[in-house]
């Protein structure tokens, strides 16, 4: 696994959290964006983790498809909230965060999270594989077989 990838999720996620932060948000969707920025730093946190740790087993990365997903379904209950409610009295800036949010943000979280997938894969594809078995020449001539794959 790439310690550079695991880092790139963790810049990225602080990127969009940081542009986000900067967007002028009507206050009726406060909730919404709290929760996204929440979920981006808890991504960008067990990136950093991870990048550290250097995972080798899928079940290390379970936390960061977590916060991956958490920040994409947040993010399009933002935006779903912010298209569904215009206002007419909504100034540019607020139309604009709307925009921002539909067009920049979510691509931008679904491309992390497609990074995430990037990370998972690497941890599942097969290194190595042991087949072993016999059949036993016994009254009944019962088989066994025991298959062993190592993913790294």
């Amino acid at each position: 696994m790439s310690a550079s990838l695991l880092k790139a999720i963790a810049d990225s996620s602080h990127d969009a959290r940081g542009h986000l932060e900067a967007q002028t948000i009507d206050p009726k969707f406060a909730n919404q964006a709290r929760a996204v920025l929440d979920a981006l730093q808890s991504l960008r946190d067990e990136s950093n983790r991870l990048a550290v740790t250097t995972p080798q087993k899928l079940h290390d990365v379970g936390d960061l498809l977590s916060h991956a997903s958490n920040a994409e379904a947040a993010a399009n209950l933002l935006s779903a909230a912010m298209s569904n409610t215009p206002s007419p009295t909504a100034t540019s800036a607020v139309q604009n965060a709307a925009n921002w949010v539909k067009n920049t943000l979510l691509p931008w979280i679904q491309k992390i999270v497609q990074s995430v997938w990037t990370v998972i894969q690497s941890l599942s594809t097969p290194k190595a594989w042991k087949l072993s078995g016999g059949i036993s020449s016994g009254f009944l001539g019962l088989a066994n077989a025991e298959i062993e794959i190592e993913f790294g």
